[in-house]
């Protein structure tokens, strides 16, 4: 028998580089308070498509400009991790 044929691709290159730009790290929002939540991302060896923003896992929604940003409104106080 033979088994289905599957496509790999596989990257010889160095992941992105990402560097936070607003807000400065480590930051104090405010609740039901609007953020711009801004980054910087270059590949050296490739072309960066677009970033996706998350807090906490949950996507905020995805930039594909420099800048790369979304808009984030936190609706309670606590902490949270901000990932691009």
């Amino acid at each position: 028998t033979t088994s289905a044929t599957i496509t790999v691709f596989v990257s010889s290159g160095a992941s992105p580089v990402f560097s936070p730009l607003t807000p400065i790290v480590p930051a104090t929002l405010f609740v039901n308070t609007a953020q711009t939540i801004t980054a910087a991302v270059a590949d050296a060896d490739g072309t960066v498509v677009s970033v996706r923003f998350s807090v906490n896992g949950t996507t905020l929604g995805t930039a594909i400009a420099f800048p790369y940003s979304v808009t984030w409104t936190p609706k309670t106080a606590g902490a949270y991790t901000v990932l691009a």
